[in-house]
């Protein structure tokens, strides 16, 4: 969804993970915070963009800043911002248990995407878990010729977010990911 905001692009830097790009301008203009928390990748060769390190299940919304952010957003992105928020107001009235399926195709690569979860909370904190699955094959170039590309990847997460403070939390994220069939010279990038 945050792809189809005007100004922002996506360039595919690892074989699940898309790296924003505001306006034009890539990563080293573009700063990543996971909870207003900047993170980097390890790669020097940016096969792992710092999305990578912010899984779908702990995340309960993204914001986009496009341009110069104010000081109170800390420092770089001079072309703008990605916001990823593990925040979520609840009240003592939220459901006790929230579960939540998402299933998706991909045709080019005959493939498909499953992710399930189950989050609860309150206003004092929230738990959450998921587990994910995909299975992409090769794909055929504009020309007819057939590219291994291969992909199949398992995770599974855990989130917890405590308020200790009127304005303090306290959150942490475990994540598990093995991926094989792995080909990522020939991925479309």
């Amino acid at each position: 969804a945050a792809l189809e905001t005007p100004g922002i692009a996506g360039v595919r830097r690892s074989a699940s993970q898309v790296e924003p790009v505001i306006r034009g301008l890539g990563w080293e203009r573009v700063a990543i915070q996971l909870n207003h928390m900047p993170v980097y990748g390890a790669c020097p060769g940016r096969m792992d963009p710092p999305l990578s390190y912010a899984t779908g299940g702990g995340a309960e919304s993204v914001e986009i800043v496009k341009g110069l952010p104010s000081v109170t957003q800390g420092s770089a992105g001079t072309a703008g911002r990605v916001i990823v928020s593990s925040a979520y107001e609840r009240s003592d009235t939220s459901q006790p248990w929230e579960p939540w399926l998402r299933a998706g195709s991909d045709g080019a690569r005959e493939g498909w995407q499953g992710e399930a979860g189950l989050e609860t909370g309150n206003n004092r904190g929230e738990l959450k878990a998921h587990v994910e699955a995909l299975d992409y094959g090769d794909y055929t170039s504009a020309d007819g010729t057939p590219v291994p590309a291969r992909q199949s990847s398992m995770s599974a997460g855990f989130a917890t977010n405590l308020r200790t403070g009127s304005d303090a939390r306290w959150w942490t994220s475990l994540g598990l990911r093995e991926e094989t069939d792995i080909d990522y010279p020939s991925l479309p990038m």
